[in-house]
């Protein structure tokens, strides 16, 4: 929120702008032990919605790009055991980025969630294992 006190009145005034916002795969896939998660990335869905509708008028469009895992250093060191080719590159996300923001085919795309992911990248034991390691409790 804090971003949009900060940037969309300059956004107004320019009368032309992208807001793009990153959430996960879990708005879509309501992966066990995700609750809370699921919750909040269903709700950030809902907010750019709203932001879209809002601004549209002012030439600024909000749409949110929904990841799945990212082969990052950090992921591959807590999901070891993955298969890292079905992971997203970070310049995946890059090109998605560049075209909302600078192909003019794009300029009816307004919100929206693009879904960048694998839907089979996760395994349930894998991911249970890593909650606990970052200190989750897990109630079955």
């Amino acid at each position: 929120l804090n971003f949009y006190r900060l940037i969309v009145p300059k956004m107004r005034i320019r009368k032309n702008g992208n807001i793009i916002v990153f959430g996960t795969s879990s708005a879509v896939y309501n992966r066990p032990y995700d609750g809370l998660l699921t919750a909040s990335k269903t709700s950030l869905e809902t907010w750019i919605k709203i932001i879209a509708n809002e601004m549209s008028p002012n030439n600024i469009r909000a749409n949110l790009i929904s990841l799945s895992i990212v082969d990052t250093p950090n992921e591959r060191d807590l999901f070891s055991k993955d298969d890292f080719l079905n992971w997203l590159q970070p310049t995946d996300i890059k090109e998605i980025v560049e075209l909302l923001c600078y192909d003019s085919r794009m300029k009816f795309v307004n919100g929206t969630s693009i879904m960048l992911y694998n839907p089979s990248f996760m395994y349930l034991n894998e991911r249970k294992e890593n909650l606990q390691k970052r200190g989750a409790r897990i109630f079955e």
